[in-house]
């Protein structure tokens, strides 16, 4: 693993670089246990494009040669590009794991950053001068000037969830980051369907979009845009509804696919186990053992 400073210049730092490579391989392989190998090739792929930055307090992207500082600060880390170059619709660029200088010996920061940078990648339509940036849910469309033209999936909160809920997977221990998106994704995806994690690796958004049909089908009480909505950070308006939705949607799924009880009962679990005090202005009732009974009777 190559090491940069925040101007892309690459700095000696052979323990980081060991440490990092060692982490990077170990959730490769992770990965492709959780998903049964579907991403193997991508995964080897992505790794190969990827770079590592430590960061100061300010840090800067390249854009056809030119130095543009960052306007988004961050505390810990962060994933995504280094360096665009662009030659007409041709886009190319290096993935980078920005890392605070501060956090470098942070195991589970960087881990984290790793399970995004996994997931990243562009995909050129060369066809009709569109391409998209894909992390993980997050999906934004650009055209070949790179205006935005298209951001309806940027469902950040969900990115987050998946990506900490995986991250403590791999760890096997929690952590205390992004709490309310790691408990909505446990919902969705900590149980025997893996569907959403192979909509957060996959190198096209259709299978996000099949997913978000399929939440609008299954359940009624939230739409899919309010799951796309969920923030990463702060506080969350429709807490309770967003828990509610995805319960509803966790069991009338388990039902279609035959493993009801079970989830239930791992349902059951998770409401048993969450620390209201952790979680953004949550009124209890929502998710207290009544509202998860509720929602068995409904399905039922």
């Amino acid at each position: 693993m190559k090491i940069y400073n925040y101007l892309f210049k690459e700095i000696d730092n052979p323990n980081l670089s060991d440490n990092i490579d060692y982490s990077l391989n170990n959730i490769i392989r992770f990965i492709n246990q959780t998903t049964n190998d579907v991403y193997a090739n991508e995964l080897i792929m992505r790794k190969r494009s990827l770079i590592t930055q430590i960061i100061f307090n300010d840090y800067y992207l390249i854009y056809n040669g030119e130095y543009f500082k960052n306007p988004k600060p961050f505390t810990s880390g962060l994933s995504g590009h280094s360096i665009v170059r662009a030659e007409g619709t041709n886009h190319k660029y290096i993935n980078s794991i920005f890392i605070k200088n501060t956090r470098i010996n942070n195991k589970h920061v960087i881990n984290h950053e790793i399970m995004h940078a996994l997931s990243f990648l562009t995909n050129s339509k060369e066809e009709n001068g569109y391409y998209e940036d894909k992390m993980g849910l997050t999906v934004i469309r650009y055209d070949s000037n790179n205006n935005i033209v298209n951001n309806d999936l940027v469902a950040m909160g969900l990115t987050e969830g998946i990506a900490e809920l995986l991250t403590e997977k791999y760890e096997g221990k929690e952590s205390d980051y992004y709490n309310f998106q790691k408990l909505i994704a446990n919902i969705l995806a900590g149980g025997q369907d893996k569907t959403l994690i192979d909509a957060y690796f996959s190198s096209s958004s259709e299978q996000f979009k099949d997913y978000l049909k399929h939440f609008n089908e299954m359940q009624s009480t939230i739409s899919s845009k309010e799951l796309i909505d969920m923030p990463s950070t702060g506080k969350v308006d429709n807490a309770n509804n967003i828990i509610i939705g995805t319960m509803e949607y966790a069991l009338n799924n388990a039902k279609e696919n035959g493993n009801y009880e079970e989830e239930k009962d791992r349902l059951s679990n998770i409401v048993n186990d969450v620390d209201i005090n952790t979680l953004p202005s949550i009124e209890y009732e929502a998710i207290a053992e009544k509202r998860l009974c509720k929602e068995i009777k409904r399905v039922k």
